[in-house]
């Protein structure tokens, strides 16, 4: 179905303005909704008032919504076959149904809606109405007259004279100030200052509307931003503040007139209210991103994107790898279907410790909850690095030694760890009273009196026990008891035994082109997004999907999921390499000062 709706706007006696707009939908809405195909301003209408529908055999058919019905035809009724030539009525809104030439439209519509704004109100005005109106026009015209020239004038004076001399004034006072100053002396009367021009003289006046908050302290200095009256604000103007503000992209690399050439005042426009300074509608972004291939060429790799919804690609989050001794990143194609893995060097299951049966420790059943180890940074868009002393250290304790269990290696430093052991034990092994093991020597094992010293054989057996004891217990420590439990070990040298441990590189973020606030959704269980009840790797990435997201998360127009927008995850200037303003040399700012 192919409907004109043509309203006609009046303008003096014989002046018309006609707005036309096509519908080709399958039903044509009418009501005081903003989203209604036909939007009629009038209280007496509702928002979702009737709708419009076309029947099998090439009829259409009106639907009231609600009781208070249509009159067609000067008749009310529920519903109505239309004709051509019908006249509906609505609330106080008459609008005709009219046959359109073919010829006097490309897009040739089944039939044409036209409202009449101007008969409308002339229909249905009130009898007192028409007798104001009547009183009006026989008043004293040139009174009348009179009184608006006063007020004019009066506007004039007060709003635009007073502030403009107000602002151009100190070109002509400052001249004679600095005069009077020189002309007076310390033996004639002090010079007297100028008083403070009256608040009344002000170009306040001229101020639009309310200033962002990011400006609010400069809000009174109009020349800040407006280096000229009645002239727009320039970039330089803007960058002179934000000379570190960072482009969209590399401007070397995309050399796109829309980011070059588009002023700052396009999308960020002041005073419109304190937090209206960022544009947060999609057509910015779309403008560019919904195509592309037109905009940057058919070689890009970047994909689509203008309603998240409906047109927006997968998740790519970004992974750490090793390569040739240096760590880099790549990006990841995330989908529902597809089981993306991270290899961080870390054996780590989430399962057994999100579990609701609990761990099993030394004082009971302990239950981990997810924010015991997640633990946000300020701002709730990122989490803290886990640390093992402050997180893990109470359940896994590094003790190596069964007689005295509170001694513990070093965590994070592999290399310390054999010394540690060589100290410890051979501390042991010259104090004596040793009895950790059964083919400890006698002079480890027996007690020493208060000042009794070894002779240099015993010192010598002591210590020799000590070494192969710290290399018997390191191997233990690496190979089978505490690293390995958790790291990838790996044993490079034999005399003396070595081990390394492989470097953890667990991602802090993976969707770092992407802002997400965890406090929003405080509402929701972690496990709702994240599947860590499930896991049994530490290589399963446990971010949710688009799809995932797309389950509460619609496009601007959605209307049964959360309307979301590009600037709710995306920031614009977020090529960190690139800023708005270029720094300044210091040898050539300080060759202009000599020059």
């Amino acid at each position: 179905m192919r409907c004109l709706i043509r309203h006609i706007n009046h303008y003096g006696r014989s002046g018309r303005v006609y707005k036309d707009k096509l519908v080709d939908k399958d039903s044509l809405t009418i009501g005081r909704s903003v989203d209604q195909d036909l939007f009629l301003p009038d209280l007496r209408v509702a928002l979702q008032h009737a709708v419009i529908s076309e029947l099998p055999n090439g009829h259409y058919l009106l639907q009231a919504r609600t009781l208070s019905g249509i009159r067609v035809n000067e008749r009310l009724s529920q519903s109505a076959t239309l004709n051509i030539g019908d006249t509906l009525r609505i609330g106080n809104t008459d609008i005709k149904v009219k046959q359109i030439p073919i010829e006097s439209h490309n897009d040739a519509p089944d039939f044409m809606l036209e409202v009449d704004n101007h008969l409308n109100q002339a229909q249905h005005q009130d009898s007192s109405h028409e007798e104001n109106f009547k009183l009006h026009n026989q008043a004293d015209s040139q009174q009348i007259r009179r009184w608006s020239w006063w007020l004019f004038s009066s506007i004039l004076i007060l709003f635009f004279a007073i502030p403009w001399f107000s602002v151009y004034m100190g070109e002509f006072y400052e001249p004679k100030l600095i005069a009077l100053e020189e002309w007076y002396s310390e033996d004639k009367e002090e010079y007297v200052s100028l008083p403070p021009l009256p608040m009344l003289i002000s170009d306040r006046f001229w101020n639009s509307g309310t200033v962002a908050s990011a400006h609010h302290f400069f809000k009174e200095d109009c020349a800040t931003c407006h280096e000229k009256a009645f002239e727009k604000v320039t970039d330089k103007a803007c960058v002179s503040c934000h000379k570190k503000t960072y482009h969209h992209v590399d401007p070397n690399f995309f050399d796109l007139d829309t980011l070059h050439n588009s002023p700052c005042a396009s999308c960020h426009e002041d005073h419109n209210g304190k937090r209206q300074l960022v544009q947060r509608d999609d057509t910015l972004c779309s403008q560019c991103h919904g195509n592309l291939k037109v905009q940057i060429g058919d070689d890009t790799v970047l994909e689509d994107a203008s309603d998240f919804e409906h047109d927006h690609p997968a998740f790519k989050p970004t992974l750490i790898s090793y390569e040739d001794g240096q760590e880099i990143t790549e990006r990841d194609l995330m989908l529902q279907d597809v089981n993306i893995r991270e290899f961080s060097n870390l054996n780590f299951p989430h399962a057994p410790h999100v579990s609701r049966k609990g761990l099993e420790t030394i004082d009971g059943i302990f239950r981990l909850w997810c924010d015991d180890c997640h633990i946000h940074e300020p701002g709730q868009n990122h989490f803290r690095p886990i640390d093992f002393n402050a997180l893990c250290k109470d359940c896994h304790q590094l003790s190596f030694e069964a007689t005295d269990p509170f001694r513990v290696v070093p965590h994070g430093q592999s290399g310390e760890v054999m010394h540690v052991l060589q100290e410890y034990y051979a501390t042991r092994a010259l104090e004596g009273d040793y009895h950790g093991d059964g083919d400890v020597p006698d002079i480890v094992a027996q007690g020493r009196f208060p000042g009794e010293s070894l002779t240099g054989e015993e010192r010598m057996i002591a210590l020799d026990w000590a070494r192969n004891k710290a290399e018997e217990v390191a191997a233990d420590v690496f190979e089978f008891s505490l690293c390995i439990e958790c790291h990838e070990v790996e044993k490079v040298k034999d005399d003396p035994p070595r081990w390394e441990i492989a470097p953890v590189r667990i991602n802090q973020h993976f969707l770092p082109r992407a802002k997400y606030n965890h406090d929003k959704h405080l509402t929701m269980n972690c496990t709702t997004c994240h599947w860590a009840a499930e896991s049994e790797k530490s290589s399963d990435l446990l971010l949710p999907t688009i799809d995932s997201c797309q389950e509460c998360h619609g496009g601007i127009h959605a209307e049964n999921k959360l309307q979301s927008t590009c600037v709710d995850c995306h920031g614009f200037h977020v090529a960190t390499e690139f800023v708005m303003g270029k720094e300044e040399d210091e040898e050539d700012v300080f060759a202009d000062e000599n020059n």
